[in-house]
């Protein structure tokens, strides 16, 4: 199950790190990673690698024996398959939540007019005017794992067992009213929580995995004066979250509430189930940032026009020097923050870049971004537009180290 929403307020973001890494990096690394690898690759796999190198969530493993017996229970399609107690209903829910919060603020705060103004001086004195402008994006990126427990205060029939082939045939309305029961009892001896399991009252469990990222635009901006002040705030936020729920279990008497949540859903269920809950949620995120995000200068296309991206040819004619407009066309592509941008691509017969790999061959792309990892020797030069190939001219000029390369 999925959520993605829209709505107006505040998010925050909080999650540990096993490296230190400062909140810039941090806005890096989820827009690269959820981003740039997912929309530039279908191996969702790789991405998801990628991912966890920053955010690693350490789950313990349990024994395979337990694992097998577990994940029957919790994900087998064929296992039995227990119901929503009915109302009354009392339910109990608790969880673990990893979170990471990160701010990237931009304006200005100008507290006085003296500086701006000849006559400023003056009015300072009278006014003390003050302007800030501020612009901020926020994120919060968040893995939880989630135990839930529910029971009944309507009692089954004697002797009827809770399945799916007579979902409500065993309630009994004969039961008084009001008889709402504690489901909890406190072992003062080891300090610990056990749920209060009683013949004929239906009692289940079920877990859930969710990853969520909560990305608020704020536009903030406020005049002061000595008698007053005037603000005016403006906030969006886009949530997004994916979240995985497990079959109904039944309820023991004899295991910790605890134990419930750190053992059964989080040591097994979150592990079972995470690949397939981050590798869904990360397209989710590569999509926000690759059409909606705020620092996106261009939209993606579906398909290749000859003259360049439609969303691109403003950018080129105003803003490219004449000499480049010849052999470029401008595309829309995702950049290296993982939003979008306009970039120059050479058309057919157009300089090219080639650099030297690490195993000594030429290639056209440089994937360990090595500095002086360039085998050509032109500056002026771009990668090939879609459907060409960047080759060397093998000319005399290779060894003396002016090797230069076309698109062809």
């Amino acid at each position: 199950m999925f959520h993605v929403g829209r709505s107006l307020g505040r998010v925050e973001r909080n999650m540990k790190l096993t490296k230190q890494i400062t909140p810039f990096l941090f806005f890096t690394v989820l827009s690269v990673f959820a981003t740039q690898a997912l929309a530039g690759s279908a191996d969702s796999r790789a991405v998801y690698d990628q991912l966890v190198k920053f955010f690693p969530i350490i789950i313990p493993q349990a024994s395979q024996d337990a694992q097998k017996d577990t994940m029957k229970e919790l994900l087998d399609t064929n296992a039995p398959q227990l119901n929503y107690p009915p109302f009354p209903r009392t339910w109990v829910e608790i969880g673990l939540v990893k979170t990471q919060e990160t701010k990237t603020n931009f304006g200005f705060n100008l507290r006085s007019l003296s500086k701006a103004f000849p006559l400023g001086a003056v009015v300072d004195t009278f006014v003390q005017a003050g302007v800030s402008l501020d612009y901020s994006i926020d994120y919060r990126y968040s893995k939880t794992t989630t135990f839930i427990a529910m029971t009944s205060s309507r009692r089954l029939n004697p002797g009827q067992k809770q399945n799916s082939d007579s979902p409500f045939s065993y309630l009994t309305f004969g039961e008084p009213k009001g008889q709402l029961r504690s489901i909890i009892n406190w072992d003062d001896k080891v300090k610990k929580n056990y749920f209060k399991v009683e013949n004929d009252y239906p009692m289940v469990g079920l877990c859930k995995y969710e990853m969520s990222l909560q990305i608020a635009k704020t536009k903030k901006g406020k005049v002061e004066f000595i008698i007053g002040s005037y603000s005016d705030d403006e906030e969006e936020v886009q949530p997004v979250s994916y979240a995985v729920y497990s079959n109904f279990f039944q309820i023991e008497s004899n295991v910790p509430i605890q134990d419930y949540l750190r053992v059964k859903c989080q040591d097994s269920f979150s592990e079972a189930v995470r690949f397939l809950v981050e590798t869904d949620f990360n397209k989710l995120i590569a999509e926000y940032f690759a059409n909606y995000h705020p620092l996106d200068s261009c939209k993606l296309s579906s398909t290749t026009e000859p003259a360049g991206d439609a969303s691109c040819m403003e950018w080129f004619n105003s803003t490219t020097p004449k000499a480049f407009r010849f052999g470029t066309v401008p595309r829309c592509v995702i950049g290296k923050w993982g939003t979008t941008q306009c970039v120059l691509k050479s058309k057919k017969n157009g300089a090219c870049p080639l650099y030297w790999s690490k195993e000594g061959k030429l290639t056209d792309v440089n994937p360990e971004k090595r500095l002086y990892s360039k085998a050509t020797a032109g500056d002026i030069d771009f990668a090939c537009d879609e459907g060409l190939t960047c080759k060397s001219d093998n000319s005399w000029l290779d060894y003396i180290g002016l090797r230069s390369a076309h698109c062809k």
